[in-house]
């Protein structure tokens, strides 16, 4: 049987349609990396927090939305924002999107210092946790977006919780996965055991709780 390329065109498109149509409502998947110091209790009160920023301006205006979708998310823990000086904890928030996701961090935030460069995601073991590769078509790319919180004393310096989640699609933009990322981080404040978790979010149902299990 012969197709003309009109016809051929369209079966496409109804296919991408179908396809579209399919994926609708499909439940998100976040891969979770969380740890815990062995003396830190987050649902200890005074639940305060300051954040602290990179020593460079974020021009685009993502990080003050990211930031702001995370205090929203930390309310619900029962968390609430305070002054420099009062906070309990200093808390980082780093996020990046690319095509590769093997990055490497450390350090300490210094009681009165910036937490810009400690406030960068890294996983520890230094292994990438991208999962299976992503379902694509042929001249799709594919985008790792990751969130990473760091959780510091504010008194010390010392960190004691860093949990990071990473999820990935075809979208550049690093704001489509913004809420994603950030529900899967916190849907356990903290999460009950270092390691890595996968977070399954419902997709097309309001309200629906997450999904989470551990993988290592």
């Amino acid at each position: 049987m012969h197709f003309s390329s009109e016809e051929t065109v369209k079966s496409v498109c109804i296919m991408m349609c179908l396809v579209a149509a399919a994926l609708t409502g499909c439940a998100v998947k976040s891969d979770v990396r969380a740890s815990l110091s062995s003396s830190a209790d987050l649902t200890a009160d005074p639940r305060t927090y300051v954040l602290v920023h990179a020593p460079y301006p974020a021009a685009d205006g993502v990080r003050a939305q990211y930031e702001s979708v995370v205090a929203e998310s930390l309310h619900r823990h029962g968390f609430v924002a305070a002054g420099a000086d009062e906070a309990r904890y200093r808390l980082s928030v780093s996020y990046e999107t690319h095509e590769q996701s093997i990055e490497a961090g450390g350090g300490v935030c210094s009681a009165g210092g910036d937490c810009g460069d400690a406030g960068k995601g890294s996983n520890e073991d230094g292994e990438s946790h991208e999962g299976p590769a992503l379902l694509s078509w042929p001249w799709q790319h594919t985008f790792v977006h990751s969130l990473t919180l760091r959780f510091f004393e504010r008194a010390s310096g010392r960190e004691i919780y860093k949990v990071s989640a990473t999820n990935r699609d075809h979208e550049a933009s690093p704001l489509v996965s913004l809420r994603y990322l950030v529900e899967s981080a916190l849907a356990r404040l903290p999460y009950p055991t270092d390691g890595l978790w996968q977070v399954k979010l419902g997709g097309g149902k309001a309200g629906t709780p997450p999904t989470i299990s551990k993988i290592r």
